[in-house]
């Protein structure tokens, strides 16, 4: 694979005195951010091509195509929303029928499947960094995003502990539009109720317009340089002794519907599924450590209970969570019934710094990471050899 040439390191940084993790953070954290599908995001892939060849490992790249942001699925489905509730009024064969899509759109989009309207999505390229070694029947796919998000209002720090009753509000008001809407044939006083809702989500649409014109990309040192050093990490640490077929994958477009990995899955055959684990590292950089017993923003989807016990038997101090507060890299793999686990660092139940300009090297804790990545590489050959325990 070839790369281009990247601006010197920062001259005041003395290699030898970084550990390899350190490195490989402070190097993705020079950058002014990694937003999906950006010249900035091909740089920072340049940039781990490169260190990892220099580590000793064959890197592949693995491109695709991604829309550029998840605004515009938001923008689109609350501004059929806001259109439905209007026509509803006047013509209700108009206004149920957009009410219905624009529900629809929302949750598919959060619930990560696939939908035609994806198709007026703009796009552009990104890639997914791949480095295979090791052998055996048994296949470990380290996984980490590299790219990061645009900051929003919800992420304000003062307002970020109420994102998740804000997602549940939103998407019950989605699902309970087409309903009143239909119900608008029986029922005239509902005409109130369907102008609010249509304001509501016209609001929504105007917000997150804004944001995708006026909002900065965050520099993303905890989301998710630090999950992309602890595992290479655990790539190195594990290297010709684990025992198993390893794949590390660095993934682009996490932030915009984890397209980065719903592409890798399409390369796992699915008769390779129950001898695969999939474990992914993101925003291990600050608070206390977890591990994820199952994800999903609308339906939940548990891990398989195999991993989850083989987590809980680890001496390495870690918490389970069932994570609902976003999404990560792994929920293409557990809806498809790919064994997985992902872990994340939190502090108050919530991720530090999270999309929003704060997410910086000086607010990254290094012993953080290496308790991450200590825990994924003990939670790594307890899954090689859990037969044998």
């Amino acid at each position: 694979m070839r790369f281009n040439s990247l601006p010197p390191l920062d001259s005041t940084a003395n290699p030898d005195a970084q550990s390899r993790l350190e490195r490989t953070l402070s190097g993705l954290s020079r950058f002014p951010h990694r937003g999906s599908t950006t010249d900035e995001e091909a740089q920072a892939a340049q940039f781990l091509g490169r260190e990892l060849s220099l580590q000793g490992f064959e890197v592949l790249e693995q491109p695709f195509e991604s829309p550029t942001t998840y605004s515009w699925n938001v923008v689109g489905a609350a501004g059929l929303l806001a259109l439905g509730g209007l026509f509803a009024w006047n013509s209700l064969w108009l206004g149920i029928p957009l009410t219905i899509l624009g529900a629809w759109w929302l949750v598919a989009h959060f619930s990560l499947e696939p939908h035609f309207l994806d198709f007026f999505i703009p796009k552009a390229k990104s890639r997914n960094l791949v480095a295979q070694f090791g052998q055996g029947e048994q296949h470990l796919v380290l996984m980490a995003h590299y790219d990061t998000a645009k900051s929003a209002f919800l992420y304000n720090p003062a307002r970020v502990g109420t994102f998740r009753l804000n997602f549940v509000l939103n998407i019950t008001l989605a699902v309970l539009t087409p309903i009143l809407a239909l119900a608008r044939f029986y029922l005239d006083t509902l005409e109130p109720v369907l102008l609010v809702l249509a304001l509501y989500f016209a609001v929504n649409a105007a917000l997150f317009y804004l944001r995708e014109r006026n909002e900065p990309f965050v520099n993303g040192a905890n989301d998710n340089a630090s999950g992309v050093a602890a595992a290479i990490e655990v790539a190195n640490r594990i290297w010709g002794k684990l025992g198993a077929r390893v794949t590390l994958v660095l993934t682009g477009c996490e932030e915009v519907g984890a397209r980065g990995a719903s592409e890798f899955l399409g390369t796992l055959e699915p008769q390779e599924y129950a001898q695969t684990l999939v474990l992914n590292l993101d925003n291990v950089g600050r608070g206390n450590l977890h591990y994820a017993t199952g994800e999903g923003m609308i339906r939940f989807h548990r891990y398989a209970s195999s991993i989850v016990a083989l987590a809980q038997e680890l001496p390495l101090k870690a918490q389970p969570l069932e994570y609902r507060l976003a999404y990560f890299d792994t929920l293409p793999f557990v809806k498809a019934g790919v064994p997985c686990m992902s872990l994340i660092a939190l502090e108050d139940r919530l991720i530090p710094n999270w999309h929003w300009p704060s997410d910086t090297l000086e607010n990254v804790d290094i012993a953080a990471v290496e308790r991450a990545a200590d825990f994924a590489e003990a939670l790594a050959y307890r899954w090689v050899h859990r037969d044998a325990n």
